[in-house]
């Protein structure tokens, strides 16, 4: 370290003088404005007390697209920093969305303006001077809902016809250099007349005109998203041995939940409580929206879940739709699986140090598996649905062409880049593969576990080791090196860092389909056609035929290295007629086994541009199509009915013997 030699008696007299000059002169030209903006600076060590906020959200608004709110809290003279919060945990992602900040307005206790400035190397960091005679500040905040990017969509603020949802890290400036846990907040809201709400947060009653919380921290309070609107209503469900679970729904019309929809969650709840042995939180609240109108959302928190599902029908008498048991037990598996157990590189104090994502296959992947496990062994899906849906994963899978060039774990590091879906060429640029690559990577452990154990151990040792509840502690950070210690101590006998490197670390050409026989399923191929449902719908699903995706006609996706790639067909062209007749699912279906005969297909092309071409495309292998089901060998598929069995006596109810 460079130490500077002492300046003289007149070097340092002639220094001071000239820094009070300029200082006089740089505070007469821009008195009413803070002063320059440093280039870096660190934060400094606080000795004083944790600030003390109180968060005021007027809501009232909400239907004209306004949200308004007051921050306020006591402040010491000098330079202040303040931040708007940038990694929203969950989002995985710097989507803090301070685009939409419509108004900006702090003054200082005697009502006095204070000019702000926002530091030009970070948007989300504010700058204000407080004067000597300042003891509080009160901001004065205006957010724009309705108007989110597509990673923050589930923490922002949304009203749908009169059902909304209100995330605080939308409402609030903080002063920088305290750890979120440190900040204290007194928080309260106040929603349009008659409106109704669900949040997890405890409340205090009394309040006139207002909803006023219990004091929580910054970290809390960001985890603990609103739900409201004129139409909300609460079911509790009881859990035995467990903490109180509610549903939450609010909608624009009056939902009549079915009390078989209720007892699969409760069943969900029962199969979680076998599984970890306990819960990390005190009570639960799925928060849940819907309509044709409301977005598809769904966002992990400790104590809650903000969940959205863009359809009116989303139960039936038979209970909850594949749609919402999917989305709710997966975002459920969350409180235990990155939440309260989290990857060291995504633990941090603020809201604005930037996340090492790479884990991202476990915390994503492993709660995948966790949610199709929950969704079987309650009942939340019949046994046909969690079938074809893990058909419908494992072929996404196959299709992807990204893993040739990039690790999974590169897919993690990356994920909040992947979060859009590609208009053009998707299967070549990848999507957040670490999702499904990750619930194979578990199917294939437990698979194996359970083979190298004869069946005394399976993945729920691994799960209950490693994401079981540490009572005290609000996130218990993990590495790479935890896991693999936890797959060892259950199962010695397993390479598992050779697993994982081959999985994570390493592109590979092709999915190792033989590795689903493993736990219990099998693979093949045929010329019969999956999804014909969708097919008569007009979605052609045919990768591994001539490697083309139509929807009604257009060119949807071509398959790298395909035949239709061959013949340089391009997403977003029309299909016009092939081999000299219509496009329709017939015609088509006849062209591509005639191709397996060598009659390539002639196909009359439309392009973006309007212009119009013919293309010929052969089809040599005919038409293919990959079918996933469950093993016809008795041994293996006892594998696959142990892992989806029932562990509680409520999800044995529940399914009942015909699952």
């Amino acid at each position: 370290m460079h130490v500077p030699t002492p300046l003289s008696r007149l070097t340092l007299i002639v220094a001071v003088v000239t820094t009070v000059v300029l200082a006089w002169s740089s505070w007469r030209s821009n008195s009413d404005a803070p002063t320059a903006l440093p280039t870096a600076q660190p934060v400094p060590t606080r000795v004083v007390a944790a600030p003390r906020l109180s968060v005021a959200v007027d809501a009232t608004d909400l239907q004209r697209g306004l949200l308004h709110s007051i921050i306020a809290w006591d402040v010491r003279p000098g330079r202040q920093w303040l931040r708007f919060p940038r990694w929203i945990q969950g989002t995985h992602a710097p989507c803090g969305a301070i685009e939409n900040l419509a108004g900006l307005v702090i003054h200082s206790s005697d009502g006095a303006v204070l000019p702000w400035a926002r530091d030009p190397r970070d948007v989300f960091r504010f700058a204000i001077t407080v004067p000597t005679t300042c003891k509080r500040i009160n901001i004065d905040l205006t957010y724009l809902a309705n108007q989110p990017t597509v990673n923050s969509q589930p923490v922002d603020v949304l009203e749908v016809s009169g059902s909304a949802t209100i995330n605080w890290n939308d409402c609030l400036l903080y002063p920088e250099g305290w750890a979120d846990e440190r900040i204290q907040i007194a928080a309260e809201l106040r929603l349009p007349s008659e409106w109704r709400h669900a949040c997890a947060l405890a409340e205090i009653p009394g309040k006139t005109g207002a909803i006023a919380f219990a004091h929580t921290d910054l970290r809390a309070l960001i985890d603990s998203p609103v739900l409201c609107g004129k139409i909300l209503d609460v079911h509790e469900i009881a859990v035995s041995g467990f903490p109180n679970h509610r549903l939450a729904v609010t909608a624009a019309k009056p939902q009549h939940v079915p009390a078989r929809a209720l007892s699969q969650l409760g069943a969900v709840a029962a199969e979680a409580r076998e599984l970890f042995g306990g819960a990390p939180f005190p009570n639960y609240t799925w928060l849940l929206g819907v309509g044709e109108d409301f977005p598809h959302i769904g966002l992990e928190h400790l104590a809650s879940s903000l969940n959205g599902i863009s359809q009116d029908k989303w139960y039936s008498a038979e209970g909850l739709d594949p749609s919402a048991a999917y989305l709710l037990t997966h975002e459920y598996g969350h409180a235990w699986c990155g939440k309260h157990h989290r990857p060291a590189g995504m633990v941090a104090d603020d809201c604005h140090t930037n996340l090492d994502t790479r884990l991202l296959w476990i915390y994503e992947g492993f709660d995948q598996y966790i949610g199709m496990l929950l969704a079987a062994r309650s009942g939340a899906s019949s046994r046909a649905t969690w079938l074809a849906r893990m058909a419908s994963q494992i072929e996404q899978v196959c299709s992807n062409r990204s893993r040739a060039w990039r690790t999974l774990e590169d897919t993690a590091a990356a994920g909040y880049t992947l979060r859009g879906q590609s208009r053009n060429w998707g299967e070549l640029r990848g999507s957040q593969d670490y999702y499904l690559e990750g619930m194979l990577l578990c199917f294939e452990a437990d698979g194996r576990i359970r083979r190298a154990s004869n069946g005394k151990r399976s993945f729920d040792d691994v799960l209950r080791r490693f994401l079981a509840p540490q009572p005290g502690v609000s996130v218990v950070p993990y590495t790479e090196a935890d896991v693999l210690a936890c797959l060892h101590a259950v199962e010695p006998s397993i390479n598992w860092s050779a697993l994982i490197d081959r999985l994570v670390q390493r592109t590979i050409t092709e999915t190792d389909l033989t590795a689903l026989t493993t736990w219990g399923m099998q693979a093949t191929v045929n010329s019969t056609r999956t999804n014909a449902n969708a097919a008569a719908r007009g979605y052609l699903n045919d990768h591994a035929s001539i490697g083309l995706v139509l929807w009604q006609g257009q060119i949807a996706e071509v398959q790298a290295g395909s035949p239709a790639d061959q013949a340089r067909l391009a997403p977003g062209e029309r299909i016009i007629t092939v081999n000299d007749h219509e496009l329709n699912l017939t015609n088509w279906d006849h062209a591509l086994v005639a191709g397996a005969g060598g009659t390539a297909l002639r196909l009359r092309i439309r392009s973006t541009d309007d212009s119009e071409r013919d293309v010929v495309v052969p089809c040599p292998t005919g038409p293919r199509y990959l079918h996933v089901a469950p093993s016809p060998d008795p041994a293996d598929r006892a594998i696959l009915d142990a892992i989806i069995a029932p562990r509680s006596a409520e999800g044995r109810a529940v399914r009942g013997a015909s699952w």
